[in-house]
């Protein structure tokens, strides 16, 4: 690619008005063990700009690779791939517009800082995407038939040098018909992923091989599965999958155990977006309340503003599991908010917040807006 065009060939997958995946096409390295690599850049509320990693599709006998990025409107990509043209490894840098197009911004100098991404950034808003991780949503969009030649290409080459050297990701990200022999081996090499794309079209005795030999996957995709002993060792030890995977198939018990041992990820947006609305006020009163009294921290990735009104959503809609785990006191509730998660609703958010509570419950909330003044 060129340090003024844009790249040979790209795709723009639109995920909704604050984010989308691109795809972009980069050549190979003469050294066949070097990979290309893309970045992201995204303006935050802090001094430093939030950064994320893309993924890099192809393999060292393809003619081409595809990097993959989650991107906002006006966020920085710094690709570091080979450059024909001037015989070195260098740095390419777009920044992206309201419409998702890519713009080319010129490199000053060999490596681009995040000090040269925060001045392109310091126009734009702080996104409201909550995380701009690539997921497994993500790059199942690139893994289909409809796609322009050029990534057809890559993504057929991939999974065909996967088959035979990495099952695991063949099963994980294929498109391809798999006839029962194909099944069959899954289930053997692949449990996991068997269980997790293919489980409706498995027989019941390939499924109880896989919830044996996955336990990983069993507790994600396979709980009613479970005899009673071996679904709590499970839970014991893997939290975050059934956090993020089987949520909605968890007691309020088992909930608030996972939350507590793991309580960034159920925080996450695709665990609380995995829940019924009462089970989550439940999951998020519990595990803010064991966090304010026991003053553990909780990690957080990525903007938070989505998180802050699913929290005041919560709360105007189910007081009552808010209040019970934090000793009837919104002054409680509000502050585990500010010193767990430094979520801190401004006056104008406190207000409205005040002016949906129902009318029993103003009172108190009242006494918190008082001791503010």
């Amino acid at each position: 690619m060129s340090l003024q065009t844009l790249p040979r060939n790209h795709k723009i997958f639109k995920i909704d008005d604050a984010s989308a995946i691109i795809a972009l096409e980069s050549g190979p390295f003469p050294d066949p063990r070097t990979v290309p690599r893309i970045h992201i850049y995204v303006r935050s509320p802090f001094q430093r700009p939030y950064t994320s990693d893309g993924q890099v599709f192809g393999h060292n006998q393809a003619r081409s690779f595809v990097l993959i990025i989650k991107v906002t409107p006006w966020s920085v990509i710094q690709v570091v791939e080979w450059l024909p043209e001037k015989g070195h490894v260098g740095e390419v840098v777009y920044q992206v517009g309201a419409n998702f197009e890519l713009l080319p911004v010129p490199v000053d100098g060999f490596h681009f800082t995040q000090r040269q991404a925060q001045g392109l950034l310091h126009s734009s808003v702080v996104p409201e995407a909550e995380d701009l991780r690539i997921t497994e949503s993500d790059t199942r969009l690139l893994f289909s038939n409809d796609q322009p030649p050029w990534l057809q290409e890559i993504i057929h080459s991939q999974l065909t040098h996967w088959r035979i050297h990495n099952v695991g990701l063949y099963f994980q990200h294929t498109f391809w018909n798999l006839n029962q022999e194909d099944l069959w081996h899954c289930v053997k090499a692949a449990p996991y992923w068997a269980l997790a794309r293919w489980q409706n079209r498995l027989k019941p005795y390939q499924i109880d091989l896989c919830v044996r030999t996955s336990p990983r996957g069993a507790i994600s995709f396979a709980t009613e599965r479970l005899s009673r002993y071996h679904r709590q060792l499970y839970l014991e030890e893997f939290p975050v999958d059934a956090l993020t995977h089987a949520a909605e198939k968890l007691t309020e018990d088992e909930l608030v155990s996972c939350a507590n041992k793991e309580p960034s990820a159920a925080l996450s947006y695709p665990c609380r977006r995995h829940l019924p609305t009462h089970l989550r006020a439940t999951l998020m009163a519990n595990l803010l309340a064991t966090c304010y009294r026991e003053r553990r921290s909780i990690r957080l990735t990525g903007p938070i503003d989505e998180l802050e009104r699913d929290l005041i959503d919560s709360i105007v809609d189910y007081p009552d599991e808010w209040l019970s785990t934090h000793n009837g006191s919104f002054i409680e509730v509000m502050d585990a908010l500010a010193t767990q998660l430094a979520v801190r609703p401004d006056g104008q958010a406190l207000l409205e917040m005040g002016n949906r509570l129902h009318e029993s419950y103003q009172g108190g909330f009242s006494n918190f807006l008082g001791s503010l003044v």
